[in-house]
Formats: C-alpha cells, structure tokens, sequence
C-alpha cells in the first residue's frame, strides 16, 4: 500500500488513475485560457473593425465594458474639425472616428499591416495604414473578466497626415518607398519573439550598428512618417536599419541616462512574421516598432517607427525646449567643429521658432477642406 498524509490509503492500482485525473484537469485550464485568450482576440478585432468603420458609440458599445473607459492619444490637434485630443473616452474617440468616416466615405479606407495580442497585458496590437498613407497603431486592452474592451490608445503622427494629405506631391514622394512582401513564415515563434525583442533592446540602449548588426539583414530597410520636429540629425535621413540604429544610438548617447523606454505592450504576427513593439521613451513619448523578420536568415529585415515627433518635440519633460534644443546644437557644433558664431545664430534662430511655434500654436484653428 502507498501511505499519503498518514490518513489516506491509496491503493498501488489507483495511484495511475488519480495522476491521469490530475493530468486531465491542468489540460483542461490550459485549454480554458486558451479559450479565454481567444475570446480576447475576437473582441478586439470585432471592436476594431466596427471602430475603423465608423459605426461609433451606438453601433460598437456592446464590445465596451462602460461608458467611460480611458481613450489615450499624442497628437498636436493638426488636423481641422474637432480636436481628436478632445476625446478623452473610448465612446469620444468612436463617435469622432464615425465623423472622419463620414467626412471622407469611400476614401476612408484602412489595412492592417500586422497585429499581435500580448497575453501578459491582455492587449491587442493593431498596426494599420488609413486611406493608404497614414500609419497608425492602436492598443486594445481587453478586460478578461467582462472579456471588452476596458482601455485604448492610438499610436499616430497627425502632423504628418495633414502635410502629407493623399494627392499633394508630398504624399506621393512619401508613398513611392514600400517595404517588401513577407517572407516565409518563421517556424519557431518563440525564438522569432526573442529575436525581435532582442534587437528591440540593443537598438533601444544605443549600442548602434556596431552592437546590433548581428541581427540584421544587410540593407534592411526603415520606414517612419515623421516631420523632423527635434533639432539635430532628421530621423527621414534614415533609409535603412543600419541608419536608424547609429540615430538612435546619438539620441541615447545626447540624453544619457533620461534616454530611458518602457514596453507596454508586444506580440508577434506569425502571419506576416512581424513583431509591435509598443513602448514609452522618457515616460512621455509613446511609439510602436513593427519589426519584420526573414524566416531563412532569422534576422531583422525590415522596420517600421510609429511615433509622433511632433508631439514629443512639444513636451520634452523636465526642461525647456530651447534648452534641450541648445544642448543638441552645441554637441553637433563640437562634431562639426562650427564656430562659436554659427552656433549662436542657430540658437537665436532656434528661439524665434520656439517662440513662433508657441503662438501658432496658441490659435484657433479654421476647418479646411481635406478634400481636393
């Protein structure tokens, strides 16, 4: 006889059934979760379908837990009509996405690049490009007890959506560079995962081309929708990986230890083998990664920046903008070995900017026509 606790007599022949019980039900919460995970995944895509649709608050809130769930954006209001950080709620934001529908019909279009959900974080990644020009990502979080949506924040650059409006000559330059189709699928994930947040990483701590090029392709291309808002280098000089990593590495290197980023949240799209990365860089300014793997070589082979520049430019936290913008003129004076003269111009010019751009701000915008 097997003695257990000194109180309980289990016969030899019934010690396989009582494991085998034991067995079956650890498979059966796994399968639960699952499930669960699942159900997680459909309500996000339903929530954002209806959402990119334009059916607002009455035709989406049943994928909502309330009324009042938080609705999260870094945008500078560039766009005419209705502020979009006015919307404070997920009801605000679907009711004005169902206004921008309506404004452009048939030419409000969208496709989704890649998606993850991030089961840690119960949060849903959606990387989507709008009308065929604007990148933009949104994060879904989904309550797991009520299985809707209890929270959401949109990754976008408004700036540049409204200088780059389909049909101007800028758009088109912009939309003439596309990354190449998918590879093969990866078929392990979960090296795929580790891979993507492992560049993350090495790119996020500055270590540049030389500390990251082990995993990237050569001439991996690198894509952001951006307006050059910070002072310095142009982030859309970067055509390649290998560009942005040494960009990176000079704005980690120029902020030191405030260069700081925190994941919210990331997934991998094992059908587009894409890994979102969404984070936050010095606790204020959001941005999404969309890392594309080559299934063959299993290395970086494509990246893409959603992130608002000018956003993060208006709200560099804990000192002025004239201040970080002077530090950053004088550190590319000493590269360059500019002379104190020029360098003092570019500041004064720097100053006026500011200050212009603080005015301009200050006004009431006019709606304008979108539409050409």
């Amino acid at each position: 006889r097997l003695e257990l606790h000194h109180s309980f007599r289990l016969r030899k022949d019934e010690a396989p059934m009582l494991w085998q019980l034991a067995l079956n039900f650890l498979v059966l919460n796994v399968v639960a979760q699952t499930a669960d995970v699942d159900q997680m995944t459909h309500v996000a895509q339903a929530f954002f379908d209806c959402c990119e649709t334009g059916k607002g608050w009455k035709g989406c809130s049943q994928y909502v837990t309330n009324e009042d769930v938080p609705f999260a954006i870094e945008a500078v209001d560039a766009l005419p009509g209705p502020p979009v950080t006015d919307s404070k709620s997920v009801k605000d934001y679907l009711d004005w996405m169902a206004g921008v529908v309506q404004e452009f019909g048939p030419a409000a279009s969208y496709e989704v690049k890649a998606k993850a959900f991030d089961e840690k974080t119960h949060t849903a990644l959606f990387y989507g490009v709008f009308m065929g020009y604007s990148d933009y990502v949104y994060s879904i979080t989904v309550c797991p007890e009520e299985g809707k949506v209890s929270g959401m924040t949109k990754v976008w650059n408004d700036q540049y959506a409204f200088n780059n409006i389909p049909g101007s000559t800028r758009h088109l330059e912009a939309s003439s560079r596309k990354l190449e189709s998918a590879s093969p699928g990866v078929t392990n994930l979960e090296q795929a995962r580790q891979l993507s947040m492992e560049f993350f990483d090495c790119c996020e701590s500055g270590r540049g081309w030389v500390g990251c090029s082990q995993l990237v392709a050569a001439d991996a291309p690198f894509m952001i929708e951006a307006v050059d808002a910070l002072p310095g280098p142009p982030v859309t000089d970067n055509r390649y990986v290998k560009d942005y990593l040494d960009w990176m590495a000079g704005v980690v290197q120029e902020f030191g230890a405030k260069a700081s980023y925190k994941v919210k949240a990331h997934g991998f799209d094992k059908t587009t083998n894409t890994a979102l990365v969404y984070a936050v860089f010095m606790g204020y300014s959001d941005y999404v990664y969309s890392i594309r793997l080559c299934a063959q070589e299993m290395k970086v082979c494509g990246l893409t920046k959603v992130w608002n520049d000018k956003y993060a430019f208006n709200n560099i936290p804990g000192e002025s903008l004239l201040v970080a913008g002077t530090a950053t003129l004088s550190l590319n004076a000493s590269r360059h070995q500019m002379t104190p003269c020029i360098a003092a111009l570019l500041i004064g010019l720097l100053a006026v900017s500011f200050a212009i751009s603080r005015r301009q701000q200050g006004k009431v915008r006019t709606p304008e026509s979108l539409l050409g």
